[in-house]
């Protein structure tokens, strides 16, 4: 391996300029070159050729793959693997969006951590929002740690290069009042009334909207008060294993949601797959329908609605009710319901099936914090040793 000054006339200006190219020789014992504008580029890159060559890792640039071929290869063994539709689809979205519009044409052996750096901006400019570029980084640093594990590459720009921005303090999850849950349910058993049990389950459960559609009776014990969850169903209605070991947990009934669900069972439709709410014909529910059926009606029925400006006539602009929350809302208002309760950060990180108790006090850790008095804690414990 060598490095050599060349200069070299720019055909149509008639200047010369001048490059360092190395030559060495691949794993494969064949001839090859590289040129950069500075010495000490070439020297940098020599260093980290003659490792690659020794581990038999290294990729010639003109030999490398393009990122839109990694990329597809990538989005090809993930679905070979398993992974739900829902979320190879989200990830192909994102790549059309982004990925391949700013990086498809580049070679990944030529990526550097400028290039990441770069990406990271251009995704910024095009969404307008930091959590797009964090999963767009996510995705493109798994298709080239796929392209690692194939050998097509040695480095991985995108795991060296962090993405770094001012971080917002946290919004609040947005969950009902009490005020507005007993609303909602007083509203639900005048209206709706085969709506009850599913209402409470969610109020009082925290089902995800997934794991809500895909729960059969087989998985309710009366006995025990227990609500198991072991399934969920996607967007296409397709019934599967959750998509996380924390996912399948078990969850504590209370006798309102049991008294609900018994009474719910005698006039439950029929369903071969043992479903608790299923539709008329006994398959699985779609989300859409539970919001525009009930979940949203029931809500503006029970005054719980927030003023959306939407176009009126001759283009002038209106104030119009619409439904407050999304399903998941519930879900926060559960896991409020559980800590004003005094169940342990450690039970409700279970029964809401987070990964880890970062994720549960990420999200209300202010709740917990809110209901500690510090000066009482204090004495209470200078009370254990010091009381007579």
């Amino acid at each position: 391996m060598s490095i050599r000054k060349r200069v070299l006339k720019v055909r149509k200006s008639g200047r010369r300029t001048t490059v360092w190219q190395v030559d060495y020789r691949d794993a494969q014992n064949k001839r090859r070159h590289k040129q950069f504008p500075t010495r000490k580029e070439a020297d940098d890159w020599l260093i980290g050729a003659r490792s690659e060559v020794r581990a038999g890792t290294h990729v010639p640039a003109s030999q490398s793959k393009t990122f839109k071929e990694v990329a597809n290869a990538w989005i090809d063994d993930c679905k070979k693997s398993g992974l739900e539709r829902s979320t190879t689809d989200v990830y192909e979205q994102r790549l059309r969006d982004y990925g391949e519009p700013l990086w498809g044409d580049k070679k990944i052996g030529q990526l550097t951590t400028a290039d990441a750096t770069q990406l990271y901006e251009d995704v910024l400019d095009k969404s307008r929002s930091h959590e797009t570029v964090r999963r767009v980084r996510i995705e493109a640093g798994a298709v080239l740690r796929f392209a690692q594990q194939k050998g097509w590459v040695v480095k991985n720009v995108i795991a060296l290069t962090p993405y770094k921005h001012k971080k917002r303090k946290k919004k609040r999850p947005p969950m009902p009042t009490v005020q507005e849950s007993k609303a909602i349910i007083e509203t639900t058993t005048a209206k709706w009334p085969d709506y009850l049990a599913m209402l409470f389950v969610l109020i009082f459960c925290g089902l995800r909207g997934s794991e809500l559609r895909a729960l059969c009776w087989a998985d309710i014990d009366f006995g025990k008060m227990i609500v198991s969850i072991t399934k969920r169903a996607d967007r296409w209605g397709i019934v599967a294993h959750p998509k996380s070991d924390a996912g399948t947990r078990d969850i504590v009934m209370n006798k309102t949601t049991a008294k609900a669900l018994k009474e719910w069972k005698l006039r439950c439709p029929k369903s071969d797959l043992g479903l608790v709410f299923p539709t008329s014909k006994g398959t699985v529910q779609n989300h859409s329908n539970l919001m525009n059926r009930f979940l949203r009606p029931a809500q503006i029925e029970a005054g719980v609605t927030k003023q959306k400006l939407v176009e009126g006539d001759e283009g002038k602009q209106r104030g119009k009710k619409t439904a407050k929350f999304g399903m998941h809302a519930s879900r926060h208002f559960c896991a409020a319901l559980w800590i004003e309760a005094d169940f342990s950060p450690k039970r409700i990180q279970t029964m809401m099936g987070h990964a880890s108790i970062i994720q549960t006090f990420d999200i209300y850790g202010y709740l917990f914090e809110a209901r500690m008095n510090v000066q009482e804690a204090r004495d209470r414990a200078e009370a254990i040793v010091m009381a007579g």
